[in-house]
């Protein structure tokens, strides 16, 4: 920029710890591109989950109220800047469904979400889920001593099943998890046996 020669578009790859952290500078640096001409893009913030028990064991170092100011400063950078100065809704990690995630957690996770969050919402799906690269990995060593890990349906590599029967039945039902288990958060019904059995009826009748 001092040299006449801005980028017509500046990424940053952060996580939403530093995001708070240097919320002051990052918001003068939007402003300095912005004004010559520039955007900034923010992207692969890493939020994965909204449930603290879910970060811990993920070893993320970070809190859930980290991760949701993250979110209101992207909001408020947004609202400030507007979005020819600064794009910061896409390309976030999240990681909705692994072996240890309960459909209480989830419906809590979805909830904030909802929330805090609404430009998540195009992360939401079946393909949100833990991925078990290798063998040699601290997660893999962990659901492998309780008991998670199975083969995977394509013939290679590892999966996992949940701990929590409902998720075993529910997730396989949900073709399209953003409108099913995100309006039963919007309702506000609870995660019990019978939302199971309603989940099971509407896949019988092709609502999923």
């Amino acid at each position: 920029i001092d040299q006449g020669m801005p980028p017509d578009r500046l990424y940053i790859r952060s996580t939403p710890a530093l995001v708070v952290r240097h919320r002051e500078l990052l918001e003068r640096c939007v402003a300095r591109l912005s004004a010559a001409g520039g955007r900034m893009q923010i992207m692969q913030l890493g939020f994965e989950s909204f449930v603290q028990r879910h970060l811990d064991i993920f070893n993320k170092g970070t809190t859930v109220e980290e991760n949701i100011e993250a979110c209101r400063i992207l909001r408020e950078l947004h609202r400030k800047f507007g979005p020819q100065a600064v794009e910061g809704y896409r390309g976030h990690g999240l990681i909705l469904l692994h072996p240890w995630c309960s459909l209480d957690e989830l419906q809590e996770n979805l909830a904030i979400i909802e929330r805090e969050a609404p430009f998540l919402r195009t992360a939401i799906s079946v393909g949100s889920r833990l991925t078990l690269y290798n063998e040699f990995t601290p997660i893999f060593r962990k659901a492998m001593a309780d008991g998670l890990v199975r083969r995977s349906s394509a013939g290679f590599g590892w999966d996992f099943r949940f701990e929590d029967r409902r998720m075993e039945v529910l997730v396989p039902l949900t073709g399209r998890m953003a409108g099913t288990l995100a309006g039963l958060v919007r309702e506000r019904r609870p995660a019990d046996e019978d939302l199971v059995r309603r989940a099971s009826t509407r896949s019988q009748f092709g609502l999923m």
